[in-house]
Order: C-alpha cells, then sequence, then structure tokens
C-alpha cells in the first residue's frame, strides 16, 4: 500500500533524485509534472493533480487454482502424451513399398437429387369429367407424314410412343370407351404414321409409330421434328410394357426428351399378365430408376390394363391435367 506526506511537491524535470529526497516542503515552479513520496521516502511520478490522492492500487483478480502435480505424474503424462504423437504419426505415414500397399482415399460418393414419385389419385369432379370428355365424341381426323399437317392446329396434343405391339392403340381405343377407334394388329410396326384423335373437340391424341419396325434414325427423323417443333404438343406418354420393363431404346428415347426439355410420363402397359407383387416391385425399380436419371419426366407412373379396364380414369385425367382442362 502507498503512502503519501501531507503534500504533493512540484519539481522541475531538471533536479535529481538524490536532491530531491532532502527537499522538505518547498515549492518549485510548476512544469506539468508531480511527483509524492512513498513509505520508503522515495519519490513517484504521477501525472496527477496536486490536490489528488493517489488511488489505491488495483486487487488481483483470484485465478483458477492450479492442480498441483507430483513428479511421477508428471513423468506419466509425458510418456503418454509421446507414445499418442508416435501412434498417430504412424497412422498418417504410408508405405511405398508396393502397389498393394498404397493407399488410396475412398472418393465421397456426390448426393443424388431424387425426386419423390407419387401415386394418382384423381378427385371425383375431375374423373367424372374426364369421362364425358373422352367418351362423348371421340373421332379418328387423319393421318400425317409430318406434323405440320396435322387439320387441327388450335387445339392441345399428347403424343403416345413405345416399342411396337406395346399396346398404343389398344389404350386409345380404352381412353375414347371404343373397340375399333384405332385399328390394332398384333403385327409390330402396323402403325407407320401420325395418326391423330380428336376428344370431344377439347384435344388431340396423336398415335405414333413404334420404334422397333425400321431402324432408329428413320423412326426419329419424323417424330423427333414432331417433339422438338411442335407449340401444340403437352405432354408425352411413353409406354413401357410391364413384363419387359426398359429397354435400351426406351432409355434413349428418354434421354432425347431430357435433352430437350420436353415433358413426358411413363405408362406401365399389360400389368394384367403379373401378379400385385411383381408389379410393385417392377414399379418400385422403373420409380428408382427415373427419378435418379432422369430431367423432364412427370413424377407419376401409370400402370394401365385394358382388357381388365384398370387405370383408365387414372390416364384420363393426367392427360386433361397436362392439358389444362378443368372445365
Amino acid at each position: 500500500m502507498w503512502f503519501t506526506r501531507p503534500t504533493v511537491t512540484s519539481f522541475p524535470t531538471s533536479l535529481t533524485l538524490n536532491f530531491l529526497r532532502h527537499v522538505e516542503r518547498k515549492s518549485y515552479p510548476t512544469v506539468g509534472i508531480r511527483y509524492a513520496f512513498n513509505s520508503a521516502n522515495k519519490p513517484i511520478r504521477n501525472n496527477i493533480r496536486p490536490d489528488l490522492k493517489p488511488g489505491s492500487p488495483r486487487a488481483r483478480k483470484p485465478g483458477p487454482a492450479r492442480e498441483r502435480i507430483s513428479p511421477q505424474q508428471h513423468a506419466k503424462n509425458m510418456k503418454l502424451a509421446k507414445k499418442n504423437e508416435s501412434a498417430l504419426k504412424n497412422e498418417n505415414t504410408i508405405q511405398k513399398t508396393s502397389k498393394e500397399n498404397v493407399v488410396v482415399p475412398i472418393a465421397k460418393k456426390k448426393e443424388v437429387l431424387r425426386v419423390e414419385f407419387t401415386e394418382a389419385k384423381p378427385g371425383k369432379k375431375l374423373s367424372e369429367l374426364a369421362d364425358t370428355i373422352f367418351t362423348k365424341n371421340p373421332y379418328f381426323v387423319h393421318s400425317a407424314v409430318k406434323h405440320t399437317e396435322f387439320k387441327l392446329k388450335t387445339l392441345p396434343e399428347v403424343a403416345f410412343v413405345g416399342r411396337s405391339n406395346v399396346g398404343k392403340s389398344s389404350i386409345i381405343n380404352a381412353l375414347a370407351n371404343r373397340n375399333r377407334l384405332v385399328k390394332t394388329s398384333k403385327t409390330p410396326g402396323h402403325t407407320k404414321l401420325l395418326n391423330t384423335f380428336s376428344m370431344a373437340d377439347k384435344l388431340v391424341l396423336v398415335d405414333m409409330p413404334g420404334y422397333g419396325f425400321r431402324s432408329w434414325d428413320e423412326w426419329g427423323t419424323m417424330s423427333m421434328d414432331y417433339f422438338r417443333e411442335s407449340t401444340r404438343l403437352r405432354r408425352i406418354f411413353v409406354l413401357i410394357e410391364a413384363t419387359h420393363s426398359f429397354k435400351e431404346k426406351d432409355r434413349d428415347l428418354m434421354s432425347l426428351l431430357d435433352g430437350m426439355g420436353v415433358s413426358y410420363q411413363v405408362v406401365l402397359t399389360k400389368i394384367d399378365k403379373l401378379s400385385s407383387s411383381a408389379l410393385a416391385e417392377i414399379r418400385s425399380e422403373i420409380e428408382t430408376e427415373l427419378s435418379q436419371n432422369t430431367i423432364s419426366c412427370f413424377p407419376q407412373v401409370l400402370p394401365i390394363s385394358t382388357t381388365k379396364k384398370v387405370g383408365i380414369t387414372e390416364l384420363r385425367c393426367a392427360i386433361l391435367e397436362a392439358c389444362r382442362i378443368n372445365s
């Protein structure tokens, strides 16, 4: 603790400390520097006013108590630290004496953005509207080599594509609730032109040739121009036979549609040939592949059976939603 005399005396900076020890109660001209005396009779230099007493020193805050360790415990801790350090070095060291000893880091798998597929559950109002539109007045318009030759150029269009003999004509007949609206044949390649059908003058269904009866290049010349250039095409329904699942040409077609940014939806045909468990397994595999490898695919797979009339209403509602028809 510091003690000061009754008076604080000011001195010029040029005076020595030895002279200051013998000064008693004498005043000198101030030059802005103050001195005080402690208990050891030594002057202390402070830049304070003479009328203020020196403050008490700050009390040191008590810190956390240090744990006292014996020399034996300290030696044990040092040995343990060295042992851990050497183990870490051995773990990070890679032996390159042979190809078998070379450690290759495992690359992290990229997270794949998956689209969740849903089951088609149309409402009662939409189902009734779909049944009315598709069964009221369906009729054949005409066949064309190019889409520019279509007669109905103001109505929205949906197209049905798939391998030969996959059941495109049968599905259009089932949608219209007619038996002979579209001529069907068991011979692959029966459809060779773009056949158009009007549904109550609300929309147009396009029955396209199967891509199995002729070369892929020849089929693509007619169909790809339609997919790429048509402004009335709302969605393409890719028909896949449930008993065969995807084939190479099916994947090629979907890849081309993804590249053009054309919306399409997968329809499973002939599901009556499979049991319920086998159908569920195949459908799950198809949905998984579509969610991981496609871009423009609509996230809803439609199972269809024309013989048992299963899934027809769901397909009709999907067509109306694609064409944005609600009345």
